[in-house]
């Protein structure tokens, strides 16, 4: 039994997604040969290669001298034309300089603040460039969009359908080949997030017509998404099941079915064509973390990233253990909370690919507990091997005490996740989030002590907050808390529908809150009555963003590649820079 299984474009290519390596490893545990691929970091090294580049830059030429014979241009062919033009004229500059810009993003050279930036505005416009033949498609590593909408399905099937997608004749050029010819008899593809909806699903299209396997699609996106509505039925055309929640149990008991010609249609988690519209309890399978084994990385391209050293993803724990925010719905697909022992997690960090020294962790956990994370930094603190680390964590009482986060710090912890989400204890009581800001801040201020690096996710409109609320916030991330912050990440709030305040405003409004049209959408829309204009919603969070290119990550990082992975990098590496980086008085002009 052979099974390959598929993580599809987009996104970020900084560092493995663990999906894979985890159910890599349960499958094998149980006797199956799988093979990993990262199709997404490697489409990104392809299309960023002199290679693909030069052909996108005959295209460009070609599509130019058709528009510039043309008579009676309109206005969109002519802004065609201005913007083929400017591509044309640097092309060969970005085409020489490729191989370099993904070089630096790849070495210590990227620590470079000149470097980096350099490297980063090649690689960006190297990103214009592939993408030119399809005008439609605006390309990053953070952002896939195209003439598509993936939360409305007719224009799902008909990306899928497209002959001439750009998703489509990269894989028949570059992918397809190398999957069939490997004969699999199971293939998983990993939809994790919306912009991968539509590129995993031409990519299920191209692998059915020309193998004879099972394919099967899992990964979070669809558990949020997925109703018995006859908007599935067409995907089944394309795939075989559907695994909805966590996959290892269910994805290893349909390997055993299919190994054994069984029938698989009654297997909790699993969507089939055969009982898509069965009203049957949708149980969640998951597993038991305290017997999981290792993730399994090694099978993937590791030197393929864009980031100097390697970040490997790890999970201590799945659930939440606070589980009242009112705007989140991570509960939905794991809604107990499970953790790993302190000393499996220690085993698996001393178990990754030794490829380098030191090893850099990012703990993936929404919600991991000051215990076990005190646990874990002792044993590694006691280790020879070198290992920095980054987190999501809440702001716990315990982190009142300075010594918990100088223990932290001494083991390796360099960069810790807070989401503050609002400066008005108003808003936060409200949403239940558990958190009072005097806490807050003597936690930002041991942080800051300890030499720990700060992130602070915020997030504006949500139900019932108003403007006083919103300037509240304003005013403390720029005075109480401003020097306390090392980076600020806002967003807009979103209803989910699974979230507290989706389900609860669901059943309390006299209207349906579902966005008209979007039938593959797991946001709804917030009324009127409890949330603030368009206006002044984009007034605040211009604001938000103007204070946040005010921060050390900012101010020293800026550039288009930098995230988590590369932050814990640079602070790893550099620990007084960011500290000492004088803070920026935000001005109209940074915005």
């Amino acid at each position: 039994m052979k099974i390959q299984l598929l993580f599809p474009p987009h996104w970020r290519p900084t560092q493995p997604y663990l999906s894979l390596p985890v159910l890599a490893s349960h499958l094998r545990k149980n006797g199956f040969d799988v093979a990993l691929r990262d199709i997404n970091v490697e489409f990104f090294d392809t299309i960023l290669s002199p290679e693909y580049l030069q052909a996108s830059l005959e295209s460009v030429r070609e599509n130019l001298s058709a528009l510039s014979s043309a008579p009676n241009l309109s206005d969109q062919q002519v802004r065609r034309l201005k913007h083929l033009f400017l591509l044309e004229t640097h092309a060969e500059q970005v085409i020489g300089k490729i191989r370099e810009a993904k070089r630096i993003t790849r070495s210590s050279e990227a620590f470079n603040h000149q470097q980096f930036r350099y490297a980063s505005q090649i690689i960006a416009d190297g990103l214009e460039l592939a993408t030119a033949k399809n005008s439609e498609v605006i390309l990053s590593f953070d952002l896939y969009r195209d003439k598509w909408d993936p939360t409305v399905s007719a224009d799902v099937y008909q990306a899928i359908q497209a002959p001439d997608s750009f998703f489509a004749r990269f894989f028949r050029q570059y992918t397809l080949a190398s999957i069939i010819n490997t004969k699999p008899d199971l293939v998983g593809i990993s939809i994790n997030s919306i912009a991968q909806l539509i590129p995993g699903l031409i990519l299920a299209k191209l692998i059915r017509q020309q193998c004879n396997c099972h394919i099967s699609i899992g990964g979070t996106h669809f558990s949020y998404i997925f109703n018995s509505s006859s908007t599935f039925e067409p995907l089944f055309d394309h795939i075989d099941s559907l695994v909805l929640f966590e996959g290892e149990i269910p994805l290893t008991t349909l390997a055993g079915r299919i190994a054994n010609n069984e029938n698989f249609h009654d297997i909790d988690n699993i969507i089939t064509a055969n009982n898509l519209h069965h009203q049957r309890p949708r149980t969640r399978s998951q597993v038991d973390l305290s017997t999981s084994d290792d993730p399994n990385f090694e099978s993937l391209p590791l030197d393929l990233y864009f980031t100097p050293s390697i970040i490997y993803p790890l999970q201590g724990s799945r659930g939440c253990y606070w589980k009242r925010c009112k705007f989140c719905d991570y509960t939905y697909e794991s809604p107990h909370y499970r953790q790993k022992s302190p000393s499996q997690v220690h085993h698996e960090v001393l178990s990754l690919p030794a490829v380098q020294e030191p090893r850099f962790v990012h703990l993936v956990d929404s919600a991991p507990t000051v215990n076990g994370l005190l646990e874990l930094a002792y044993m590694i603190r006691d280790e020879e091997t070198e290992v920095y680390w980054a987190t999501m964590i809440r702001f716990e009482k315990q982190f009142e005490d300075p010594a918990i986060l100088e223990k932290l710090y001494h083991a390796g912890c360099r960069v810790l996740e807070f989401g503050l989400e609002s400066g008005s204890q108003e808003v936060l009581d409200m949403i239940d989030k558990g958190a009072a800001l005097t806490t807050v801040k003597t936690i930002l201020e041991n942080c800051r002590r300890s030499g720990i690096f700060t992130v602070v996710f915020l997030i504006v409109g949500m139900p019932g907050e108003t403007s006083a609320n919103i300037e509240k916030t304003i005013e403390i991330i720029q005075t109480e808390l401003g020097d306390l912050i090392d980076a600020i990440s806002p967003n807009r709030f979103a209803l989910k529908r699974h979230s507290l305040f989706g389900v609860e405003l669901q059943q309390n409004s006299p209207v349906d809150l579902h966005q008209p049209g979007k039938d593959w959408c797991d946001e709804l829309i917030l009324p009127d009555t409890l949330t603030l204009s368009e206006e002044e919603m984009r007034g605040y969070l211009k604001e938000i963003n103007r204070l946040k290119k005010t921060k050390p990550a900012e101010q020293l990082l800026r550039g288009t590649l930098w995230d988590v992975s590369y932050l814990l990098q640079y602070v790893s590496r550099h620990p007084d820079a960011l500290a000492d980086a004088e803070p920026t008085v935000a001005t109209a002009e940074q915005h």
